[in-house]
């Protein structure tokens, strides 16, 4: 919430949001295919996709955009 909040987002209504759940269905929903789809059993977990061809590429774990690029290019 800290680093939200330092960016410019507003704690009253991002502690609103997070008291009321309004996005836990969608977060449970996504959470679930990732790891039925995709095999990701932990946060971070991120699945790009090229929307194309269907290939995709599992990355799990904190990494540096570096590593989100070069894996866009080879999707492409």
């Amino acid at each position: 919430m800290e680093k939200a909040v330092e960016l410019g987002g507003d704690k009253d209504g991002l502690e609103d949001c997070l008291d009321a759940g309004t996005h836990s269905k969608k977060v449970d929903t996504q959470m679930a295919r990732g790891t039925q789809l995709f095999g990701v059993t932990g946060t971070p977990g991120n699945v790009l996709i090229n929307n194309e061809t269907g290939e995709y590429e599992v990355l799990s774990g904190a990494y540096p955009t570096a590593s989100f690029e070069q894996i866009i290019d080879r999707l492409k």
